[in-house]
């Protein structure tokens, strides 16, 4: 099966046809179900609304109750309350009808409760789930995810049996993007260049498969192939395309050629947050603070909610930056509240803490390593620019490496994934400064959000 074959099937997952669709047969326009209502919000990164959603549909629609859990399932695993999203996924499966054809479903359910139990250690259980989905219609992707807890496990041998068979089953981009992602998180990635190179051999056909090559060439760091690429994706409307051109562009110092790209996409719609972050993003490169506090004001009012948390996350860095520690703190605790499972949050919040309370305030000569371009909060600012991710989760374990703390180079050397080198690594999407760059295909969990509404986990968010 080729590679857009099986991401179209996993879309027919059945979601649609519990839905009772957006047009009636006459062509007049209906108003969207709370369901989908509930999966809106969950898009805009609005946990709280889309909680509600979910919770009227139990308290006031009949028969809905299963993809009500589903719901409440995913909003628990973006907030990254990983028990409480198991306990709703089995109260989805316990509620999943038995006199209607919900396999395609009950499989979508099962894939998002064996991510969830990954992300809360529990692997044991996790892989009884794979083993159960492999005689199923998805076969190829529960052989990928079998595989990547075998190789986060060491056990490597029995990792590339299952990545072969996942790739003899699915060729798309995307598995090969995986499979390359696990290998690099466990030290081994020559094995994943192995498979990006297998993959750099397909000729792309349309825009979301240029903006996978992209992402592939992104990866094997040939940054001109990668932006061609891209630019192919950004002509076709291909989400993520504008954030990852961007992003190479202001780790080539090109910041230029991002301002104009992102500029340039503040009319496409759907992008305004995210440009007017990548716009942000240039301004803290370049040094102009008050700017990047204003586009993060636009972005943040532009209604789309797209990347409010990484905008919000920035503002802290900006704040930073400015030397205005005090604000920064005001802000990182609001942010805290409001996005408590975000660890580069924490980390910031303790630091900010720590400046705050038992350091006085630094005088120029010693503020330098605070606010170098790239130099993060670790107060050893050394100028490398860094970045993390393009979306290539293994949709179960987070990337990164070592223990989350910074090292002394000045970029995270942890669990957000970037080296100290300014290459790119992880999936979480943040620069070596703390900022985040937005919707570039990665949710926080991991998760990814793919150009057709596909999560990392092999899952769909059913709109």
């Amino acid at each position: 099966m080729t590679g857009k074959g099986f991401r179209k099937t996993i879309c027919a997952l059945g979601i649609a046809a519990v839905l009772s669709g957006s047009l009636t047969g006459c062509g007049t326009e209906k108003q969207p179900t709370t369901y989908e209502l509930g999966m809106e919000a969950l898009e805009k990164g609005s946990y709280t609304e889309a909680v509600s959603y979910f919770q009227d549909m139990l308290d006031n629609e009949t028969g809905m109750e299963a993809e009500a859990y589903r719901g409440l399932g995913i909003a628990a695993v973006r907030q990254k309350d990983y028990a409480t999203a198991i306990s709703w996924f089995q109260k989805c499966l316990d509620a999943i009808p038995e006199n209607r054809n919900y396999m395609d479903f009950t499989e979508d359910v099962l894939f998002y409760q064996a991510n969830a139990y990954t992300k809360n250690g529990d692997t044991d259980k996790a892989m009884n789930i794979y083993n159960q989905l492999l005689t199923g219609k998805h076969a190829g992707r529960a052989y990928l995810l079998r595989g990547i807890l075998y190789a986060d496990d060491g056990k490597f041998g029995q990792a590339g049996q299952d990545f072969r068979k996942a790739v003899d089953r699915d060729d798309s981009y995307e598995v090969y993007l995986q499979i390359y992602t696990c290998y690099a998180r466990n030290n081994r990635e020559a094995d994943g260049a192995a498979y990006l190179k297998e993959a750099q051999e397909k000729i792309p056909q349309t825009p979301e498969e240029y903006y996978e090559m992209g992402r592939i060439n992104f990866e094997l760091k040939d940054y001109d192939a990668a932006i061609s690429d891209l630019k192919t994706a950004v002509e076709g409307n291909v989400d993520g395309a504008i954030m990852l051109l961007g992003r190479i562009y202001l780790l080539n110092g090109d910041t230029d050629s991002a301002r104009e790209l992102f500029q340039s996409g503040l009319s496409t719609e759907g992008q305004a947050s995210v440009c007017y972050n990548g716009l942000a993003l240039c301004d803290i490169a370049d040094g102009d603070y008050d700017s990047a506090l204003n586009n993060i004001s636009s972005g943040l009012s532009s209604g789309d909610g797209k990347v409010q948390e990484e905008l919000l996350f920035n503002e802290i860095i900006v704040y930073e930056k400015k030397l205005d520690f005090t604000t920064a703190l005001e802000k990182a605790q609001a942010f805290a509240e409001s996005y408590p499972q975000n660890t580069d949050a924490a980390r910031e919040l303790k630091f900010l803490q720590n400046r705050t309370e038992a350091t006085p305030p630094a005088s120029s000569s010693e503020s330098s390593g605070d606010t170098g371009s790239a130099g993060g909060t670790d107060s050893t600012g050394t100028d490398t620019e860094a970045g993390s991710g393009i979306g290539t989760s293994d949709g179960t374990t987070e990337s990164g490496y070592g223990d989350g703390s910074t090292d002394t180079l000045g970029t995270y050397a942890g669990t957000d994934g970037t080296y100290s080198d300014g290459t790119y690594a992880g999936t979480d999407g943040t620069y070596s400064d703390g900022t985040y760059a937005g919707t570039d295909g990665t949710y926080s969990d991991g998760t990814y959000a793919g150009t057709d509404g596909a999560y990392g986990d092999g899952t769909y968010s059913g709109n």
